[in-house]
């Protein structure tokens, strides 16, 4: 009778003991972490300034932590949470069993960290945080032990405030993957900061800088260089005009400031790297790339008619618009301050015309410009003991590779070889040999281009009509095959000092009373030679109706060819050409197809002090009669050969309509074939048509206008496939 007691108590006991596990069990089931998730979670190496490392090396014997936000967590308890890190085989290779501190407010930062060593097998790993037997995030990383690849200096940012979707950040990130192997993001109550980068460069920053209530970050670089640009543009932007008075480089940067709430976005002062921005659904969202904008989920995306008629006059799109309906963009030397749900830009460059008479003096002018090229160059220097450089043959980037020399750097030369339709090869040729450069030469035809061109639409990000593109994209390609990281330019010489695209501009004012029919901005609208005056033959009725009432693109010149910034005509004609076809064509154009390999571009004739300094020089210094950027032929007259110093200048020439005529018949069919003139209904077949048989507009005695014109609305609709129809996606990545 009491062997049956006790038996009985014993399982009264079991049962209770039974009952208190599972009690356990569904307190920790559905406790305190039922309505926990992730809303963010990164993998870094060492320390919380780091972002998301997407691979690691195990001969370093790397400390790899997994950072996760929590949302919802319970306030005044603790939380058990679990580490599974799972080897490529998908075996458990460790578990990490932990508790929180206690939780003092809702959204909360816990992590877990594991050592690899050599014995951690290579491949694809998981690390998953569990809250019981629920998952509440996981990573993927890849562990490797061979050398690390040529270092590449690529980066952007993306964010936003109000209160998005958890996932949007991380879609943002992915739509610019090609821009870096780590990532760090950081939020706050109501904002959200992203971050994509490759590691391991100098000058740039290695993750969002936090900072109390603040945080920061910043793509690209200042000139000169500092050790984190996230980590200084707080305090820069703090000073007002005093810290941004000398800011240049190649940027983009945002801060927010959880003291006042309030968000500022800037922009390099010449508009090397890019920012946009927008809201939808009561969220102000910004990016570096169009594409991560387009990633938003449930954004209208819908083309802009009215910036595509601007793109079809300048051959790419200025001003505030791009082609997207609601979004815009931060012009460059701007910054943006948005609080309150207010957005206010204000400018904290501009260029203004200051003749200085003591410049006159030609040694003077000489000795001072001299001096400001010198360290334009120099300021763009990373520590770096090897740079590439693209050379045309022409005193502009012959200039760079003579000062990059003077700085004891290794240069190597870059030229593009069109075949028998080379211009300048002789001349690159020459260059090289004086200053004994190692010279590559890129050959290029039309059918190097064909295979490219979706790739090189997706990372313009803007629709671009001018067709040195595809070469840019290739050269670019074969400077990275090379091993560089940087690569060097001489953009910015003919904006800066008067080069030969003043000359026009000149002479039309000068006989503007024999002839009197264009104003100076038609005259300028016109040196563009794409479909300014020719839209009733372009463009179909329907779109003739959406792109607006006329005065538009006139409109975005008065403020340069009439500015009180300047008195001389030909410094007028400079601010045109600064702001628009340097600012906004040019540069982006360079960074883009730059980072399209992994390249960082420095483009140092357009430097803040340079161009300041030229400012101050009389017209005559820079357009002497008929010779054009005349100041910069007396400082380089020493140092390179007089036949390249003082020669007429001949441009590059792409042979577009050699190509468009030619192989690439085919994918001008595709593009802007009856089928597809139809299907858009943006432009008149028989405008198209008679292009494309190789027939020229009748005011027009240059042929490579026909593959100029054809190129840039190849170019439009290739960009509204990628861009519009396929909301930014990379081809052929799918939905």
């Amino acid at each position: 009778m009491n062997e049956e007691r006790w038996k009985v108590v014993a399982l009264a006991t079991l049962a209770v003991v039974a009952a208190g596990a599972a009690a356990a069990l569904l307190l920790r089931e559905r406790g305190p972490t039922t309505n926990v998730s992730a809303v963010a979670a990164r993998l870094t190496l060492g320390g919380d300034e780091g972002g998301t490392v997407h691979e690691v090396r195990r001969e370093s014997h790397p400390d790899v932590y997994y950072r996760v936000t929590l949302n919802d967590a319970p306030l005044g308890q603790r939380l058990a949470l679990d580490c599974e890190w799972m080897d490529p085989s998908g075996q458990r290779f460790l578990q990490n069993h932990y508790q929180t501190q206690t939780i003092s407010t809702t959204l909360w930062n816990t992590h877990c960290h594991q050592r690899f060593g050599p014995d951690a097998p290579a491949g694809t790993w998981t690390v998953r945080m569990m809250a019981g037997t629920r998952m509440l995030s996981s990573e993927s990383f890849a562990v490797k032990w061979t050398t690390p690849s040529a270092r590449r200096d690529v980066s952007g940012i993306c964010g936003w405030v109000g209160e998005a979707e958890p996932g949007v950040l991380d879609a943002m990130l992915s739509a610019i993957e090609y821009r870096g192997d780590r990532t760090d993001t950081a939020h706050a109550p109501g904002v959200a900061l992203g971050y994509r980068w490759w590691g391991g460069r100098p000058g740039k920053s290695s993750g969002i800088h936090r900072a109390g209530p603040h945080l920061s970050a910043v793509a690209g670089t200042f000139a000169p260089p500092v050790a984190s640009p996230a980590e200084a543009l707080p305090a820069l932007l703090a000073a007002g005009a005093d810290g941004m008075a000398g800011l240049d480089g190649a940027f983009a940067g945002a801060w927010w400031d959880g003291e006042r709430r309030r968000l500022t976005l800037i922009r390099d002062p010449f508009g090397v790297r890019s920012l946009y921005y927008t809201e939808h659904g009561g969220v102000f969202y910004f990016a570096s790339e169009l594409k991560q904008l387009l990633a938003v989920e449930g954004l209208p995306v819908e083309v802009n008619p009215v910036a595509l008629h601007k793109y079809l006059t300048f051959s790419f799109v200025p001003g505030e618009d791009v082609p997207v309906l609601g979004i815009r963009r931060l012009l460059p030397g701007r910054v943006g301050a948005l609080e309150g749900g207010r957005l206010t830009v204000t400018p904290y460059f501009s260029l203004r015309e200051s003749l200085d008479p003591r410049l006159e003096d030609r040694k003077t002018a000489v000795r001072h410009i001299r001096s400001r090229l010198k360290d334009a160059v120099a300021r763009r220097l990373n520590g770096e003991s090897e740079v590439g450089l693209f050379l045309s043959g022409g005193i502009d980037s012959s200039g760079v590779a003579l000062w990059l020399q003077e700085q004891g750097v290794q240069v190597k030369a870059f030229s593009l070889d069109f075949g028998e339709h080379t211009t300048e090869k002789l001349q690159a040729e020459t260059v090289a040999r004086h200053l004994q450069l190692p010279l590559t030469f890129v050959k290029v035809g039309g059918e190097d281009v064909g295979p490219v061109l979706r790739d090189l639409v997706w990372k313009l990000d803007l629709p671009f009509g001018d067709p040195v593109t595809g070469p840019q994209y290739l050269l670019c390609r074969a400077a990275r095959e090379a091993g560089l990281s940087a690569v060097f330019n001489g953009e910015g010489g003919d904006q800066l000092f008067g080069g030969w695209t003043s000359k026009p501009m000149i002479s039309a004012e000068l006989y503007a009373d024999l002839y009197g029919e264009d104003t100076r901005e038609e005259t300028y609208l016109r040196s563009y030679h794409r479909f300014y005056g020719r839209e009733d033959e372009l463009y179909t009725p329907e779109f003739r109706a959406r792109v607006g009432g006329p005065g538009q693109r006139r409109a975005l010149l008065k403020p340069y060819l009439e500015s009180d910034q300047a008195t001389t005509f030909l410094n007028r004609v400079r601010l045109a050409d600064i702001s628009l076809k340097g600012s906004q064509n040019i540069l982006p154009r360079a960074e883009r197809m730059s980072n399209a390999w992994g390249l960082d571009a420095r483009v140092p004739l357009f430097d803040r002090a340079l161009a300041e300094a030229s400012f101050r020089l009389p017209p005559q210094m820079k357009l002497h009669g008929a010779t054009e950027k005349y100041v910069l032929k007396l400082v380089l007259q020493r140092h390179l050969p007089r036949e390249i110093v003082w020669r007429r200048k001949y441009g590059m020439r792409v042979p577009v309509t050699e190509w468009v005529l030619g192989p690439l018949a085919d994918t001008l069919e595709d593009l802007l074939g009856p089928a597809a003139l139809d299907r858009r209904g943006f432009f008149r077949r028989e405008y198209v048509h008679r292009l494309r048989v190789g027939r020229n507009d009748a005011h027009e005695l240059r042929r490579r206008r026909i593959g100029e014109k054809l190129w840039t609305l190849a170019m439009l609709e290739a960009w509204l496939r990628i861009l519009i129809d396929g909301r930014g996606r990379r081809p052929g990545a799918g939905a």
